[in-house]
């Protein structure tokens, strides 16, 4: 299961699984301690919040699997930057879709 989270959720480890007849629940946690603004570029190590998300994977070993992971809210050093607060940007959400977009 860990080489499962390693390459579906780069930067991420595996701290936990909930698993029933059907189903996977995998609780996972960032590795990274920065980020980098969304409108600026500059990295930055504040966090501001973090806030708990859920999404679907697709089925692994004839089972659904759910993943939850905190994603985090960081306040962006740059003074000259327009938008001052940013969510950390996940390579697998696609939105606000509650799937992984891979």
């Amino acid at each position: 299961m860990k080489e499962y989270i390693a390459t579906r959720f780069n930067n991420f480890i595996l701290d936990s699984v909930n698993e029933t007849e059907d189903s996977y629940e995998f609780f996972i946690s960032n590795t990274t301690y920065t980020a980098t603004c969304t409108c600026c570029g500059v990295e930055s190590k504040y966090i501001h919040q973090e806030f708990e998300k859920s999404l679907y994977d697709l089925s692994y070993n004839d089972k659904s699997v759910k993943v939850t992971f905190k994603q985090r809210r960081f306040k962006c050093k740059n003074p000259y930057c327009s938008q001052g607060y940013f969510i950390e940007y996940l390579s697998f959400l696609d939105g606000k879709r509650p799937f992984s977009s891979y």
